[in-house]
């Protein structure tokens, strides 16, 4: 079971992984932290997010902030941090926003805490199996495209994942 090496009564821990972490994954942490705040279950989960191949300290792109921004939803990280071995242990959910990142996920993983990965669209119908697509080479529709797809995404994986996950 994913929560074995959870230590009783601390917080389910969420990592959001992409490539650089400044464009899908922020918004991701930023959008599942906002929900969890309206559902008054932040206090029960950390949100954190990081990228496979992420310069420290790189700024979040502006325009993943802008989107975020015209909903409400504040922009938790606001610089790249890289993935690093101790997140495999860390966090009981990994999520990855594309096949590409889930492989880099998958090969640098200790094999006994794989069952962690997971894309981010799998508990998602309608997006299942499906990349959420890099945003930074677009323009600003890319990245509402991206909102678009997180927001349902992490409302199935709430859901379906997450809530069940909580104790009573």
């Amino acid at each position: 079971m994913i929560f074995r090496w959870r230590r009783r009564g601390s917080k389910i821990g969420v990592l959001l992984v992409c490539r650089a972490n400044v464009c899908r994954s922020p918004m991701a942490e930023a959008l599942l932290a906002h929900k969890l705040d309206l559902a008054g279950r932040a206090g029960q989960i950390r949100t954190d997010s990081a990228g496979t191949g992420a310069f420290p300290g790189q700024a979040v792109d502006p325009r993943a902030k802008k989107v975020l921004e015209a909903e409400g939803i504040p922009l938790r990280r606001k610089r790249a941090r890289p993935l690093g071995p101790d997140d495999f242990e860390a966090h009981d959910f990994i999520l990855a926003m594309d096949g590409k990142v889930l492989e880099h996920l998958h090969a640098h993983c200790p094999a006994p805490l794989r069952e962690k990965l997971h894309l981010v669209t799998r508990w998602s119908p309608e997006l299942e199996g499906s990349d959420i697509p890099d945003p930074y080479y677009g323009n600003l529709s890319g990245f509402e495209r991206v909102h678009g797809l997180l927001d349902g995404a992490l409302d199935a994986f709430i859901e379906k994942a997450l809530l069940p996950a909580l104790p009573r």
